[in-house]
């Protein structure tokens, strides 16, 4: 699931519930309360006109999607909702509005390059989050169980009172404000490899401005960890994988210099049996520290004999991605406007 201003849904590794129930191009017959918004219709349910669904005249009301490669294209369409509950009988959210795809392009993750539509997890009017809470208790929850086990696990989306408490520090950091800001942006102040600060410039990594496009964002929905190239100062990209290239070297790996992974990373290395000394990493945020563990740094290839650090170069924007995410429960608390998070199994994340 994105955070992006209409999250895709639903994917089978996110909700394959919700994915069974709508079938690309299919979901209004699905449902016997499927309907497609008219112009008049949207603009009243959201107050205001939506930037995403284009209307024309009085007829349907359209929009045109892209998040990295995918591309996805269909109508503004309202429908009830069914979420589990902890410790009672299933919830029905009645009249949520959501995208109904009709067609897609370029979608890896998805069974057939197929999605069922979009739905929104942001800060925007139309988002789920607003739909569902108004202003009142916007507070939504994941847990990535770790991604090398073998197994394709679901990730469950939890909100409000569903969200576990931990036992231990909850860490927190707000997000970065602003009128036109309706993404889940983060101020990253530094970033850390085997504890050590890189030292970059206060502002590398500033929060978007009106018109801009530079930031640091998190998204379960990209699977690799982002670092911009075009940071203020300079490459932070650049300095980042110069440094975790430098520790590698030390220990005379020898590196693949034309790896054919996909996506194509950019540092591979050759496997050293007995090697174990990989890097730890942490995103510096405002006032508080994010970790990733020594395991979750890369990603091993059993068949070529070799790993790969799985941070690939961004334009524009940093991307905290689901490599960087697993074992840890995220929790976007809309209400008081901040990221909180904190270690977790989360492979015993479960609903009964």
């Amino acid at each position: 699931m994105s955070n992006d201003r209409h999250g895709w849904w639903p994917n089978l590794d996110a909700m394959p519930a919700l994915h069974r129930l709508l079938q690309p191009r299919l979901c209004h017959f699905r449902s016997v309360n499927f309907l497609y918004l008219l112009k008049a219709s949207l603009q009243s349910l959201l107050v205001l006109p939506s930037s995403r669904f284009k209307c024309v005249d009085e007829e349907y009301c359209t929009y045109d999607a892209r998040y990295g490669r995918g591309r996805t294209k269909g109508i503004a369409s309202l429908d009830s909702f069914v979420f589990k509950t902890m410790n009672g009988p299933n919830t029905i959210m009645s009249r949520i509005i959501f995208g109904c795809s009709n067609d897609n392009q370029n979608f890896l993750f998805a069974e057939r390059g197929m999605i069922s539509g979009i739905l929104g997890l942001n800060l925007s009017l139309e988002s789920l989050i607003n739909q569902i809470f108004g202003q009142s208790f916007r507070c939504f929850s994941y847990c990535m169980a770790p991604l090398m086990e073998g197994l394709v696990r679901p990730l469950y989306l939890r909100f409000a009172n569903d969200i576990p408490c931990p036992r231990g520090v909850i860490h927190r950091t707000p997000f970065a404000t602003g009128p036109a800001i309706k993404y889940y942006m983060l101020n990253l102040l530094d970033i850390s490899i085997n504890y050590h600060r890189l030292n970059f410039p206060p502002g590398t990594f500033r929060k978007i401005p009106r018109g801009a496009t530079n930031g640091f964002v998190i998204d379960v929905g990209a699977s690799n960890t982002m670092i911009d190239q075009c940071t203020d100062g300079g490459n932070a990209y650049t300095v980042v994988m110069t440094t975790i290239m430098q520790h590698y070297d030390s220990f005379g790996l020898q590196k693949i210099n034309t790896p054919t992974t996909r996506p194509r990373y950019q540092l591979c290395y050759c496997d050293r049996l007995g090697f174990h000394q990989h890097l730890t990493m942490t995103f510096n945020f405002q006032e508080a520290d994010y970790f990733v563990e020594r395991r979750f740094m890369y990603i091993h290839f059993d068949e070529g004999g070799f790993f790969c650090t799985t941070i690939l170069p961004g334009n524009g924007v940093s991307i905290l991605g689901a490599h960087h995410q697993q074992n840890m429960r995220i929790v976007y608390d809309c209400h008081v406007h901040e990221l909180q998070f904190y270690p977790e199994n989360c492979i015993h994340d479960q609903v009964s």
